[in-house]
């Protein structure tokens, strides 16, 4: 499930259901700390949380910009080579 809004979800709460298999895997687009770039942050770093970009108000051109960069990094993934990793000791090729 993704909210697109943080303040929906009780801080810590996430990550606990993880840990206890409820949910068993997450979406989420949106976090407490943005950008949020330490690949030591338990959530971020957690291997049954997939993190998307959040795409807010934004020009045309970064628009574009943006869905180029997401299709590129899509098709990196499904060739089984992901780019733009925030933490890839979690990917493994198995998948």
């Amino acid at each position: 499930m993704n909210t697109s809004r943080v303040g929906l979800i009780e801080k810590g709460a996430l990550l606990e259901a993880l840990n206890a298999g409820y949910p068993g895997r997450a979406e989420i687009d949106v976090f407490e700390v943005e950008p949020l770039t330490d690949p030591n942050d338990l959530l971020l770093s957690h291997p049954n949380l997939i993190a998307t970009l959040n795409v807010g108000f934004v020009t045309e051109d970064e628009f574009d910009l943006q869905f180029s960069d997401m299709f590129d990094q899509v098709n990196a993934y499904a060739q089984g080579a992901p780019i733009h990793m925030i933490n890839p000791k979690v990917w493994t090729s198995s998948g």
